[in-house]
């Protein structure tokens, strides 16, 4: 089962264009650990920076 989604993803993904059709659209593998990366930081500086890498694999399809 996929991992809750983070709010601070989550909002961000919802803000861009077409990030849910994306995030949807994405191989289930990469979203469960995409979802699991984010989570196990607390740290805010580091988590807006794995938000952004996160989107960016998802969004250019890369996966990693």
């Amino acid at each position: 089962a996929e991992p809750p989604m983070p709010d601070d993803f989550a909002a961000v993904l919802h803000a861009l264009y077409r990030g849910d059709r994306y995030w949807r659209d994405a191989d289930p593998q990469l979203r469960k650990e995409t979802l699991i990366w984010i989570a196990e930081t607390a740290d805010p500086a580091a988590r807006a920076r794995r938000i952004v890498r996160a989107l960016a694999r998802v969004m250019d399809g890369s996966g990693r």
